[in-house]
């Protein structure tokens, strides 16, 4: 899982992202609005957004605003400390998923967060299923059939990109964007081609994967 979070309290952003990672969840921060619609132009992968209101240039509402103008369809939870009835009726209403006021316990905005997300997919466990490959979301293990494939970091997660976008093809900058691999290295494009290979190898299915030439790549339904 991958989420991002526009909160500008250090304490709390030290909080959600050991809590997190503990549960195989990569948190990125930001510290304002600005830059959190930077990165939410940069990227429209990320499975939700964890968005503070109070923060240094403005309301976080604006965010909520913002996203439904651009049509970005990232569930979002607001972590505020307004948590006045009409406070969190504005943010819902604005289409913000759900509302947890501040101070919160940990468990709750983690079990929160993942409610959001398999609502997002549409699932009612942790397993996204193609076939008979299922990625655990929360556990990272990925099973053929009954069989545990092992794969590296990187390989998951171009696994999970395209499971969970299905029948949408994922452009290679954007898988990049993901990997953390800097795009400004024309060489730098054939990592993906090689992850992809060794996936395919891996998974035992070379049709599984289907690449579009000169975009990217998409897994459809079997």
């Amino acid at each position: 899982m991958y989420i991002l979070c526009i909160e500008d309290d250090s304490e709390i952003q030290k909080i959600i992202k050991e809590n997190f990672r503990n549960e195989n969840i990569d948190v990125e921060f930001t510290y304002s609005l600005e830059e959190g619609i930077y990165k939410l132009e940069m990227n429209s992968l990320y499975d939700a957004v964890i968005l503070d209101r109070v923060l240094p240039d403005g309301d976080g509402i604006t965010l909520l605003k913002y996203m439904e103008q651009k049509q970005i369809n990232i569930p979002c939870l607001i972590l505020s400390v307004l948590g006045s009835v009409e406070n969190k009726i504005e943010g819902l209403s604005l289409g913000a998923y759900d509302y947890l006021t501040k101070p919160f316990d940990i468990r709750e905005l983690l079990i929160r967060v993942k409610n959001i997300i398999k609502i997002r997919y549409n699932i009612q466990t942790n397993i996204v299923r193609i076939g008979n490959v299922s990625i655990n979301l929360f556990s990272r293990k990925v099973y053929v059939k009954d069989k545990n494939i092992k794969l590296t970091p990187q390989e998951y997660k171009i696994l999970k990109l395209l499971m969970t976008n299905r029948n949408k093809v994922i452009e290679k900058s954007e898988i990049m964007d993901r990997l953390g691999i800097e795009q400004n290295e024309s060489h730098n494009s054939n990592i993906v081609d090689v992850l992809v290979y060794r996936l395919r190898k891996k998974l035992g299915k070379q049709d599984f994967i289907q690449n579009i030439k000169k975009i990217g790549y998409v897994i459809y339904d079997e």
